[in-house]
């Protein structure tokens, strides 16, 4: 039978200490179990009693990537193939549109299954696939478009070196 794992995160120890983000990302992830059935995983790491419940508190996604934090790492060690992830939201394991990609990827890889409640993505149906693809194809249309920048701010850089222009515009007519 597969087994259910969640993970949770809150990013500053404020909002690890208050119990708030960790309480309210818990009790949508107990729902989801619920709708979902098997059985959660025996395995928890983090401040928490809950089998199966992976928790980081005070770690920011963006400086440390999920399989960096020790919740985290805990939770891809033991994953094995047919179980299911559950995320309250994207953001609480993922740095960006491309670090989530990455992820789904890896997760269809080893077959395991990615529930995300906000947005809705489950890699097991459809739609959730398709979202996943949806969202893989943003993180490439945004990573080119962020090289775009790059290079016409390069070209600016060095025509005003070069003499030829490529200054501040004084008139526009």
């Amino acid at each position: 039978m597969r087994k259910l794992y969640a993970y949770i995160r809150v990013s500053t120890d404020r909002q690890a200490e208050s119990g708030l983000g960790v309480t309210a990302q818990t009790n949508a992830c107990l729902r989801e179990g619920q709708i979902l059935g098997g059985e959660w995983a025996m395995t928890h790491v983090g401040n928490t009693d809950l089998p199966g419940f992976y928790v980081d508190d005070g770690v920011s996604a963006y400086r440390v990537h999920l399989a960096k934090r020790p919740a985290g790492k805990g939770m891809l060690a033991v994953l094995k193939r047919g179980d299911t992830i559950i995320l309250a939201k994207q953001d609480r394991g993922f740095r960006s549109v491309a670090d989530f990609s990455q992820f789904a990827k890896l997760c269809q890889k080893n077959r395991w299954n990615l529930v995300c409640l906000n947005p809705r993505i489950d890699l097991s149906t459809p739609n959730g696939r398709a979202m996943a693809n949806f969202y893989a194809l943003v993180a490439e249309w945004e990573s080119d478009m962020r090289g775009q920048r790059v290079q016409d701010a390069l070209a600016v850089k060095k025509a005003a070196k070069s003499g030829r222009g490529g200054g501040m515009v004084k008139s526009l007519r």
